[in-house]
């Protein structure tokens, strides 16, 4: 019970720094269209009428600033100090906001190239800018998620066979071809120590999907315990699950510009706000989306578990291994320090997974009906 209050208490720091990002991502954008500060900017650098580009890059930069800033000291109050507290991290504090900061710097490059993209279609089209947009970001999440493998290869990033166990290795291949996924590679994922927490992930679509164990996992799980990680990622392949996810992010973006088009026009006329073309629009367009993504979140999360559920049951059909399931959950639940109880709100705003206690009762039911243990003490293929 300690444990779990331990969990509870850690996983609880860290939805606060989530849910004031969150707030900052609302708040500040309004503030600053408010204030004047967007027309002021545009004035400044463009002069009077449609701000150009260069106008554009300086608004952005600026929220992009402020919003780290505040982010990473609140972080620092929350996140690191969660870290350090319940998992025993020693690291420093000029480290943590240096990542923060890098981080924040790839984000901020990506998000002025997205304002030029709205505004520049604010321009060219005020009526239909939200569609164009719409169709145009659709088309880049599936580049990202079709190229994304071709950067996750062997030779182009930190991404290796699993050559170290042989035997795994052809276990691997062989779970693949009899669930008829022969064509998706299963690779060692190499990641320096305090990354973020992965366990294996999908990426890619169709022919290009590639599944990614990381290091950790193979260091410290046995033959059985891996067969069912990479299982349960196969389930997610055979059932396009990325696709999916991928039409859900399109699908939540394309909400989101309608709506901020709808907003746009509704505006009384003194407001001086002239349209997505407009810096103060801009920042209306980026809130307004913000406001969509958080208000489709339980609705994408409901999506999700259901996935991963559905991801489990086929592992455990595929494996016919549930003891290794339950292990894996254990163990992964521990070192990750998951809230095993969340409560109704939690869970529909920050569960993309089922709760472990929800899994392992599903992995118990599922061999109760099949008729074998749902848990015993031998772990064959041990890891080396």
């Amino acid at each position: 019970m300690a444990n779990e209050d331990k969990s509870a208490r850690y996983q609880r720091l860290r939805r606060r720094a989530a849910v004031a990002a969150t707030l900052v991502d609302l708040l500040l954008p309004i503030a600053l269209a408010v204030s004047g500060l967007a027309t002021a900017i545009g004035n400044v650098v463009s002069g009077p009428g449609a701000p150009g580009p260069l106008a554009v890059v300086c608004l952005v930069l600026l929220v992009c600033a402020v919003r780290t800033a505040i982010v990473v000291a609140i972080g620092v109050q929350t996140e690191l100090a969660s870290e350090r507290r319940y998992r025993g991290h020693e690291r420093s504090t000029a480290s943590w906001i240096f990542e923060r900061i890098f981080g924040a710097a790839g984000t901020a490059a990506a998000v002025v190239l997205a304002a030029i993209v709205v505004q520049r279609a604010g321009l060219l089209s005020p009526v239909w800018w939200w569609l164009w947009v719409s169709l145009l970001a659709a088309v880049v999440v599936l580049a990202a998620v079709q190229w994304l493998p071709r950067l996750l290869s062997p030779g182009a990033a930190d991404v290796h066979p699993i050559a170290k166990r042989p035997d795994l290795d052809e276990r691997l291949r062989l779970l693949a071809a009899r669930v008829g996924t022969a064509r998706v590679e299963v690779l060692e994922w190499r990641r320096r120590s305090g990354a973020a927490d992965a366990v294996a992930m999908l990426v890619g679509l169709g022919s290009s999907n590639r599944v990614l164990v990381a290091q950790a996992v193979l260091d410290s799980h046995t033959d059985e315990e891996v067969e069912v990680i990479v299982a349960h990622e196969l389930a997610h392949h055979r059932h396009r699950d990325v696709w999916w996810s991928g039409a859900a992010v399109v699908t939540t973006l394309t909400l989101g510009f309608y709506a901020a088009a709808r907003l746009l026009e509704a505006l009384p006329v003194w407001w001086g706000v002239g349209g997505a073309a407009d810096l103060a629009g801009l920042l209306i367009v980026a809130t307004v989306c913000r406001g969509v993504f958080v208000a489709m979140t339980p609705v994408v999360n409901a999506l999700s578990r259901a996935q991963e559920r559905r991801a489990d049951r086929d592992a455990l059909a595929w494996t016919n291994n549930a003891p290794a399931l339950v292990r894996t959950l254990r163990r992964l639940s521990a070192a990750h320090m998951a809230d095993d109880r969340p409560s109704l709100m939690t869970e529909a705003f920050f569960g993309r997974h089922p709760s472990v206690r929800d899994r392992i009762q599903a992995a118990e039911a599922w061999a109760a009906r099949a008729n074998v243990p749902a848990a015993h003490p031998t772990q064959s293929g041990a890891a080396r």
